[in-house]
């Protein structure tokens, strides 16, 4: 429900509709894709550090670390069938610790 960085946060997670209280950001993102044979593993990070806004700062920053690992491989029976498997980590003072796990199948024609 914003337009821009996906670090803005969505009045969706606050406690005022149609409010943005966290406009004013500073972050790092980095990942890294490893093949290996026909599969694939990447790993993706993006550390922010939050503001609030500049009308109305947090008195304190808040920190958030956001992760995220894939591994991707074909299937040995089916052909051109690939499984991936990821997992999400967020860590920090800004949204809250959160995880998640995601199994995927993919099949190309």
């Amino acid at each position: 429900m914003t337009i821009g960085t996906p670090l803005i946060t969505s009045p969706v997670f606050t406690d005022i509709a149609n409010y943005l209280d966290n406009n004013s950001i500073t972050a790092l993102n980095a990942g890294v894709l490893s093949k290996i044979k026909q599969s694939y593993l990447s790993l993706k990070l993006t550390f922010s550090l939050n503001y609030g806004t500049i009308s109305y700062p947090y008195e304190k920053t808040h920190s958030q670390l956001y992760s995220s690992i894939d591994y991707t491989y074909p299937s040995k029976k089916i052909r051109n069938l690939f499984i991936s498997w990821q997992g999400a980590f967020d860590f920090g003072t800004h949204l809250g610790n959160n995880a998640g796990i995601l199994v995927k199948a993919r099949k190309t024609f």
